[in-house]
Parts: C-alpha cells; structure tokens; sequence
C-alpha cells in the first residue's frame, strides 16, 4: 500500500482533466476494507466564467485508484449538501 503514490496519480490526473487548476488540496483518503482500491478525495481553485465577473470557485472530486496498478478507474464530483 502505498498512498502517497494514489495521492499523486490523482492529482496529476486532476491536471490532466483541469490544466487551470490552482490551490489542490488533499480532503480525504479512504481504502476499501479488501484493499483493492484507494479513495482520494482532492479540492481545487477553477475559474468560472459567469455574466457578471469571473469568480473562482472551489470544486471538489473523489478519485477511485486501484491499490495494485494504480490506474484511475472513475473521477466523481463530490457535492456537499446544504443542511438547511
């Protein structure tokens, strides 16, 4: 197991998908209880062009990286819901 190497393949796959990417942050890492698969979750700074003024806004996704091979098998969002 080696989960700073799932760590970087995600975040270069980030910047693979995200070349305007800034300011990548580490959130979360889980590995499935059989140990076959790491979760990485990473949050980063992307522009957003809206009618008003271009803001940036954070993003967040959940890698799915096999713990053998460490291929990339599925970049999800990850969404954060409003409690109230």
């Amino acid at each position: 197991m080696d989960v700073k190497r799932a760590i970087k393949i995600a975040e270069d796959f980030l910047l693979e998908q995200f070349p305007k990417a800034t300011d990548i942050d580490l959130e979360e890492i889980e590995i499935t209880e059989d140990k076959e698969f790491w979760y990485i979750t990473l949050s980063y700074l992307d522009e957003v062009k809206d009618e008003i003024q271009q803001n940036r806004k954070r993003f967040y996704k959940i890698f799915k990286i096999e713990n053998e091979t460490f291929i990339v098998y599925a970049m999800k969002i990850r969404e954060f819901k409003n409690p109230l």
